[in-house]
């Protein structure tokens, strides 16, 4: 595997837990809910913007090992 290729890798595997971790805490620790909402906002939307790196990671992985 490519040098580059095996950055993404590892990039994307580190980005899946902090994503897992990130999605957790929101949906089951009881201290979110004692946050503010301007706090709860951004981390709903630090996970959505996760998510989206993280998917465009998959597809350029994708594509460079099926070359």
């Amino acid at each position: 595997m490519a040098p580059h290729v095996e950055r993404m890798v590892n990039e994307q595997k580190e980005l899946s837990e902090k994503i897992e971790k990130l999605g957790a805490f929101i949906s089951e620790n009881p201290i979110f809910d004692t946050l503010a909402e301007e706090e709860q906002y951004d981390m709903h939307l630090q996970l959505q913007a996760m998510s989206m790196y993280n998917a465009v990671l998959m597809n350029r992985i994708k594509r460079a090992t099926a070359e």
